[in-house]
């Protein structure tokens, strides 16, 4: 589970609530931040990641997020500044 303090606009991240396997875990992207705390995740981006902003965004709760993205069953991590730089946003977007 992740802290608001750890995400950030354009954070990759997987949606896997307890009860859901690691491997139908779903990947996304973080599109938006309220001020309230809630998360909007884009999960469908038609292949085009880097275009994740132009995507509608599922409000998603917290403690279903995870760091990272599920590929072949298991997690991998991405560096912030690496993901920000994928994306084409400044680190101060967050």
């Amino acid at each position: 589970m992740l802290k608001i303090e750890d995400i950030y606009v354009g954070k990759k991240v997987f949606y896997k609530p307890p009860y859901m396997k690691t491997a139908d875990a779903e990947n996304g992207i973080v599109k938006s931040i309220s001020d309230s705390g809630n998360v909007f995740v884009v999960y469908h981006w038609s292949d085009e990641p880097e275009n994740f902003k132009d995507y509608t965004a599922a409000r998603t709760s917290l403690q279903d997020l995870h760091a990272g993205w599920v590929i072949d069953g298991k997690c991998e991590l991405y560096n912030k500044l690496e993901t920000l730089k994928q994306f084409g946003l400044n680190e101060d977007l967050s």
